[in-house]
């Protein structure tokens, strides 16, 4: 399942096929940095094109132009607990080769995305300035092998809200598609990608 507004559903029917590929598709790329300044979902966004790139290995599901991965749900407990600014939302339900689609905890993601490496080394800045003294002379594997847990896939057997990251959304892979009652959703509302 995904979620998406009007503008991506009337794109992906046009088309046949959506993709993110400009800063204004993506609005929470550059949201928070950490206490070095480093944009903290960059970093995990740079982590996910990363290991969705290793497992992807069809040329055809990647262009060079697409900047940020679409989200999905591959296990959702709640679907009410997680709210989306829902004005002309949609639900389309997607079946995806499971070997286009990198699984991930949300709940781990988000920590990850928001306080970046904090996150892990809470209060701990010698650790942090190491890794990344580290991350500058080895390059950006040093920071996703601490990331990898997000994709553990023991973890993921029991984490109650897994969310699928793909590279395009193909109308040949969507079920169905739904509009979403505002009555469905409970809660604050959220402006993040969908």
């Amino acid at each position: 399942i995904t979620y998406q507004h009007k503008k991506v559903v009337d794109a992906l029917i046009q088309k046949g096929e959506y993709n993110i590929t400009t800063p204004s598709q993506s609005k929470t790329l550059n949201r928070f940095r950490d206490s070095f300044g480093v944009s903290t979902f960059q970093k995990t966004y740079d982590y996910i094109f990363d290991r969705m790139k290793k497992k992807i290995k069809n040329k055809s599901d990647f262009d060079d132009d697409i900047i940020a991965p679409i989200w999905g749900w591959y296990k959702i407990l709640n679907p009410k607990r997680i709210n989306y600014d829902n004005k002309n939302l949609y639900r389309l339900t997607l079946e995806i080769d499971e070997k286009k689609v990198l699984l991930s905890d949300f709940v781990d993601y988000e920590n990850f995305a928001i306080g970046g490496l904090n996150y892990v080394y809470y209060h701990k800045k010698k650790l942090m300035e190491e890794l990344y003294a580290k991350e500058k002379e080895e390059g950006p594997e040093v920071i996703y092998k601490v990331f990898d847990k997000m994709i553990n896939k023991k973890h993921l057997k029991y984490a109650e809200y897994i969310q699928a990251s793909f590279f395009k959304l193909r109308l040949k892979d969507v079920v169905s598609i739904e509009k979403v009652n505002k009555k469905d959703w409970e809660g604050y509302v959220q402006d993040w990608d969908l």
